[in-house]
């Protein structure tokens, strides 16, 4: 089993780094104080660190220390901490690990560093790591429960039932997403529940908007436009120029709360899209449908991404807002029956 090959991995590292995507989601986060917590707990004469590149976690405060991850680029921490061992989570490819290109550093790590992915995404190649674990679950906080608890049999520790709930709520939409596996998904968390979890208290947690994620859900309201039977959203050239203030995290917080309320909910629309500025001639795009009705894969393969049926991203190469925007609706206008015929 994978998991023994894990324990071996583990065993024979002294020093572990933990990390997922950069501009991480709640299920990036949650997968990532487990794993942390539950390693540390276990293994307590190894030295464990996490690190997700530009992560915001002020306000999950509350449910853990946040100084548990660090928020470095991942080339920094890896070069300064130099593991044994590179545990990835959440993450359909690793270069999403990062902001910035990272093929070289990526390539020097597989070479001399063993590289441990575990994700639930739908599986594209994954030249760098050596063992991949993949449950396709609907959230990566199942996929860690299931490894290191139904798997490894370790030990939890206080409080963890809440730090992997915040996951599943969010990767789920509090369980509106429910691709496949939905009776494992109620399985664990029934057993969260029953172990002190509380959903109320994460889903508050986890909707909390900060007043720069307010100016971010206010630009996309005003940017809203829907075509047929889908809807897009984006954030200018123009305001993300002027706000520079707003850290990547606030981006992200902002548009997973727009998605999930706004997206598939005016007029006709049951699907679309938003665009945000990532760096000089490159967008960030996250495509939403109800469960069920598409493949938005089949649309996110042709821009740089991947993810699941009714959730994918990926990255648009384009020189302004609005080109990044006929780019998104050419990709719909070629490939849309592909993707509606792949579900």
């Amino acid at each position: 089993m994978k998991e023994e090959s894990l324990k071996n991995l583990i065993d024979s590292a002294d020093k572990i780094l933990i990390v997922s995507h950069a501009g991480p989601d709640p299920d990036a986060i949650s997968s990532t104080v487990f794993t942390l917590s539950i390693l540390r707990k276990n293994f307590p004469h190894k030295v464990i660190r996490a690190n997700i590149e530009g992560a915001s976690l002020d306000q999950y405060k509350k449910l853990f220390n946040t100084d548990l991850v660090s928020n470095d680029s991942f080339k920094d921490t890896f070069n300064n901490f130099s593991p044994d061992l590179l545990i990835a989570l959440d993450m359909a490819g690793l270069k999403l690990l990062s902001r910035t290109d990272i093929d070289s550093i990526l390539s020097q790590v597989s070479k001399s560093h063993e590289i441990v992915m575990i994700d639930h995404h739908e599986e594209l190649e994954h030249p760098y790591a050596r063992t991949y674990i993949n449950y396709f679950d609907n959230s990566c906080a199942e996929s860690v429960y299931k490894v290191f608890i139904d798997g490894m049999k370790l030990k939890p520790y206080d409080n963890y039932a809440n730090h992997l709930l915040l996951g599943i709520v969010g990767d789920t939409g509090s369980f509106g997403y429910l691709e496949r596996n939905a009776e494992s998904t109620f399985s664990i968390t029934i057993k969260l529940l029953n172990e002190g979890g509380n959903i109320d208290e994460v889903r508050t947690l986890m909707n909390r908007l900060s007043f720069n994620e307010l100016e971010v859900h206010r630009e996309y309201l005003k940017n809203l436009t829907v075509v047929d039977d889908y809807s897009y959203s984006y954030i200018s050239d123009l305001f993300f120029e002027n706000h520079k203030e707003i850290p990547d995290a606030e981006y992200s917080a902002a548009n997973k709360i727009f998605v999930q309320w706004y997206l598939k909910s005016v007029e006709d629309a049951f699907w679309g899209f938003t665009l945000k500025p990532l760096r000089k001639g490159e967008y960030t795009i996250s495509f939403r449908s109800q469960i069920g009705m598409m493949d938005l894969t089949k649309l996110a393969i042709h821009l740089n991404g991947g993810g699941h049926k009714a959730s994918a991203g990926g990255v648009v190469k384009a020189n302004s807002d609005q080109e990044a925007v006929k780019i998104v609706q050419d990709i719909i206008e070629e490939y849309r029956k592909e993707a509606f015929a792949g579900e």
